[in-house]
């Protein structure tokens, strides 16, 4: 319970730093206006979908909010959890990495979330847990440091 209602805040909480690959689309405080309401849809999507444990439906809403948040690290995230239930490891760890870009750096989460269980053995998981835990605390690549 207490991992789902962490969720939820991850989720409100999402992350809103402009991308480090120049593809995506950089989210700015005008375009929260427009997407917020499809965010709050398809957080209750993914809610609904966890308690069911449909892990195609999970990935299909992180895939749809990325469409809208593609700098979000929360939900890329959690796209490489739900690729990860679907026993996609290469798919999971790819998403997982681009996470870790995109600001997701909580090593310890990432090394304890049961939802990554299928691939921690993965030698490739290792690297990035510690990928994640030497990122920590520095700035998304191409964004400014907003620390004083």
């Amino acid at each position: 319970m207490r991992k789902y209602r962490l969720l939820v805040l991850a989720l409100t909480l999402g992350s809103l730093a402009a991308p480090a690959d120049a593809t995506k689309r950089a989210q700015c405080v005008y375009d929260m206006y427009h997407v917020w309401p499809r965010h709050c849809q398809l957080r209750q999507d993914l809610v609904g979908a966890i308690r069911s444990g449909d892990a195609k439906m999970m990935e299909s809403v992180c895939r749809s909010a990325l469409e809208i948040m593609p700098a979000d690290a929360t939900w890329r995230y959690n796209l490489a959890c739900a690729l990860a239930y679907r026993d996609t490891p290469d798919l999971a760890l790819a998403e997982l990495d681009k996470a870790i870009d995109d600001g997701f750096r909580d090593a310890d989460a990432i090394a304890k979330d049961g939802d990554l269980a299928r691939i921690a053995k993965d030698p490739r998981f290792a690297r990035l847990v510690e990928k994640a835990r030497a990122l920590k605390g520095k700035p998304v690549d191409g964004q400014p440091d907003h620390k004083p």
